[in-house]
């Protein structure tokens, strides 16, 4: 980024991820350095182009001793194509903490699937996402990530079946006949020599959190009963909001929890956790973008409804825990004629 006067900056190629990063590196040279970020709320009003360049004019808030406000846009051809709002908070001792358990799942070391090498400066096309990938970014950012095994047999299994549709010689029966669950888990890493207390850790964050989030959410239309039936015509991001919860190390792998809780007017909201590998909440994420798709045939499923996970608190090193007895639901139940419930 060039810093063209106070306030401003400017830069080249925009993308989801990227403008939110490039964003918040221009409201964080506005802030004292033992100010961190704290959350990011975020609106998309138009496209960027590659062939213009970007400026972004932060303004001022509020500074206060302990919170920090900024407003960001970003302009490109003199017309707003962003809006960020960001909060910093000082530096400052706590004793209160809660959070949910890092989901029970393999390290990323496990697993057998091939990695795929991505050598282009774009991102990958949507067929090429994979269980495991060493992925190169604009050429400058190497990107690693990894499917996260589920140590549940029967949720492996089940979120497995994406990960199947994607080499068809290898799709069962099983999994064509099954409903997927909006529900995804991946490790990310970043190959990069980043200082552990570095603000950019923050800006690695933040591109992390809009990788291809809606396309891992929204298997229901597009594996199992619905393979090959779906075709999806628009998918883009309207309005992405992140929380920093706690520092972390991005050179390290990083759980990405995400999941779907509600699709509808052409809309699809997505709601997400990353956790270090020890097992800290270290951020938050919520997403809405614009899912608009189209049937293929006339054999399609386009509505279904899912539980959510049963929770139970215990006494653990002041943490509540997810019990294990998560549950999901389509439209063959006994009990309720539009809910079945089966284990994960």
């Amino acid at each position: 980024m060039n810093q063209l006067k106070e306030d401003i900056l400017d830069h080249f190629y925009i993308k989801g991820g990227q403008i939110v990063s490039q964003a918040l590196a221009a409201a964080l040279l506005t802030v004292p350095s033992n100010f961190n970020i704290h959350s990011l709320h975020s609106y998309f009003l138009l496209a960027g182009k590659y062939e213009s360049s970007a400026s972004y004019q932060v303004e001022r808030l509020r500074d206060g001793k302990t919170f920090a406000t900024r407003i960001v846009r970003a302009k490109q051809d003199n017309e707003t194509i962003f809006t960020m709002t960001c909060s910093f908070q000082a530096d400052q001792p706590y004793i209160t903490q809660h959070q949910y358990c890092i989901p029970p799942v393999y390290p990323p070391e496990h697993g057998d699937h091939p990695i795929y090498v991505h050598t282009d400066g774009q991102l990958p096309k949507v067929s090429n996402i994979g269980p495991s990938m060493n992925v190169s970014i604009f050429d400058k950012i190497k990107l690693f990530s990894r499917a996260a095994i589920h140590k549940d047999q029967n949720l492996q299994k089940l979120l497995g079946f994406a990960f199947d549709h994607q080499l068809p010689k290898h799709v069962s029966q099983a999994s064509k006949s099954s409903i997927i669950p909006p529900y995804s888990l991946r490790w990310f890493k970043v190959d990069a020599n980043i200082a552990k207390d570095s603000k950019l850790q923050y800006l690695y964050i933040a591109l992390i959190s809009d990788f291809w989030s809606p396309l891992h959410v929204s298997t229901p239309y597009f594996y199992g009963v619905n393979s090959g039936k779906v075709a999806r015509t628009m998918v883009a991001t309207i309005d992405h909001s992140v929380w920093f919860h706690e520092s972390c190390d991005v050179t390290e792998w990083l759980l990405f929890e995400a999941t779907s809780s509600m699709v509808s007017n052409n809309r699809i909201l997505i709601n997400a956790r990353l956790y270090s590998q020890d097992g800290r909440h270290v951020a938050s994420f919520q997403q809405e973008n614009v899912f608009r798709i189209e049937s293929a045939c006339e054999n399609v499923t386009t509505s279904f409804n899912f539980l959510l996970p049963h929770l139970e608190s215990k006494e653990k090193n002041t943490k509540i825990y997810k019990s294990n007895n998560n549950t999901h639901c389509d439209k063959h139940s006994k009990k309720n004629p539009d809910c079945h419930i089966s284990k994960l």
